[in-house]
């Protein structure tokens, strides 16, 4: 699990992110990851339509979040970005069971390698399960805190 934590990238953590709903969050975001090769370009549509079939929307006791993610085949370089948007994002929920999650942090997966993901996630889900460590994820004001109190339970 230790090189997972090497996904996590300062420049790729986001705050204040403006964006209306999910589309608008992954063709924001897709284009600074375009830009920044670490993407193709069918990031955008097929993130956009794995979301729509997959909702990656979850309501934890302290916080809602967001975990989207698209197929390897997107993805050029490595990555885990991390947004903190101005006003929260509503995600559907996972198993679209529940309510419409407000997402105040968004965690996009860009894992290339076979299991990577469900690996991440499932110690993503850890890390959003720990209502203490996630008050202090979203007290965090600089990108190297922030990761570093995220990325807590990946060793």
């Amino acid at each position: 699990m230790g090189s997972d934590k090497g996904l996590f990238k300062p420049d790729l953590v986001f705050f204040d992110f403006q964006a209306v709903n999910p589309e608008d969050l992954f063709t924001q975001l897709g284009e600074i990851l375009l830009e920044r090769g670490f993407v193709t370009r069918g990031w955008l549509s097929s993130i956009c339509a794995r979301e729509r079939s997959y909702p990656t929307g979850l309501m934890t006791v302290t916080t809602g979040c967001a975990i989207p993610h698209t197929d390897p085949e997107f993805i050029v370089e490595p990555y885990i970005a991390v947004v903190i948007p101005r006003n929260p994002i509503i995600f559907q929920p996972m198993a679209m069971i529940g309510d419409p999650v407000p997402a105040r942090i968004v965690i996009n997966l860009g894992v290339r390698r076979d299991g990577g993901q469900v690996q991440v996630l499932q110690t993503l889900m850890s890390t959003f399960m720990d209502e203490q460590l996630v008050i202090r994820i979203m007290r965090q004001t600089t990108p190297q805190a922030l990761l570093h109190a995220l990325t807590e339970k990946f060793s």
